[in-house]
């Protein structure tokens, strides 16, 4: 079973991704910020994260930045999630934030699910 760690401040929508997910087989862990995903990374074995761009505490470009750094976390994909129209795909890689995917909230839950199976069967 595949582990994916939502990284979302937003309860409500950490709820509702979680039961997406798990609907669709998936292992469940959540962190509100980029600072618990990175103790939860240290601590499981994730095959996927999934991350808001804006939230307290560590943000999910200053996540990004971290796990590229780390050795270990390099290879797990990041989709990146975000509902701030300013935020581009090139102002984020100028930022060198690296990550997998790029998807515009409100998220298109059927998108999200093929994007997400896409990337843990290819990682």
């Amino acid at each position: 079973m595949n582990k994916i760690l939502i990284v979302e401040d937003e309860i409500s929508s950490a709820e509702m991704l979680t039961f997406v997910l798990k609907e669709e087989g998936y292992f469940v862990a959540v962190a509100a910020n980029g600072k618990e995903a990175l103790a939860a990374l240290r601590e499981n074995s994730i095959d996927l994260v999934l991350c808001d761009l804006m939230m307290p505490v560590m943000d999910g470009r200053e996540l990004c930045r971290a796990m590229k750094l780390d050795p270990s976390m390099q290879s797990i994909p990041i989709v990146i999630m975000s509902a701030a129209p300013e935020i581009s795909v090139s102002h984020l890689a100028d930022e060198g934030c690296e990550y997998a995917c790029f998807m515009r909230k409100p998220l298109d839950l059927d998108l999200l699910a093929t994007t997400i199976r896409n990337l843990v069967t290819t990682s």
